[in-house]
């Protein structure tokens, strides 16, 4: 992991896009999941899950500083889990591909509880996690397992996950991508790199 990284953009003097950094390496926390994350636009926070280590650091845009979360009954036997943060909901839900689903309230003193059923499959290592700003759900895309690349993509609906897009040659084409990147509304993905 580097620096982390912002682009400014200067409407007033009509200067080119300029990187500014606001938080080098060191001043990173030090158990920092970053394997996704979750984009609070009302709060202007960056959350970071890690149920391995029942944390969750916070990155708050407003004051260009960190800060731990503190919630009760994490869930177990998910590894450090990927996490989306849900607006339609208000909740950070945490998952491992299609696996049980588990969200919480992104305030101090919260309680984590489950509110999908799933199974882990070993051909959903590495998917990818998002929101789906169109129908206010989160899921699950992409997948490796037994020597295969996957393209499927499964939306949470109702409790359960629920295929929308089968395993096939189509676009978007198999890969392994490091993270989904939305637009603003949530309503697209980018996927940046893949092999």
């Amino acid at each position: 992991a580097g620096d982390t990284l912002v682009l400014t953009i200067d409407n007033v003097n009509n200067t080119p896009n300029v990187w500014t950094q606001l938080q080098n390496q060191a001043n990173l926390p030090a158990s920092m999941n970053s394997s996704s994350f979750a984009f609070d636009k009302v709060r202007r926070k960056i959350y970071f899950v890690d149920a391995n280590q029942n944390m969750c650091n916070a990155y708050d845009l407003a004051t260009n500083s960190f800060s731990q979360i503190n919630f009760n009954n994490w869930p177990s036997g998910i590894g450090g889990g990927s996490f989306v943060y849900n607006e339609s909901t208000d909740k950070i839900q945490l998952f491992r591909g299609t696996d049980n689903v588990y969200e919480v309230s992104p305030t101090a003193g919260s309680s984590w509880s489950q509110v999908a059923s799933g199974s882990w499959a070993n051909d959903m290592n590495s998917s990818n996690p998002f929101y789906n700003g169109s129908s206010g759900k989160v899921g699950v895309m992409n997948g490796y397992g037994w020597y295969q690349h996957r393209n499927w993509v499964f939306e949470e609906d109702n409790g359960a996950w629920v295929q929308k897009i089968p395993n096939n040659n189509n676009e978007p084409y198999k890969r392994g991508t490091g993270h989904l990147y939305p637009n603003s509304d949530f309503s697209k993905l980018y996927m940046i790199d893949g092999n």
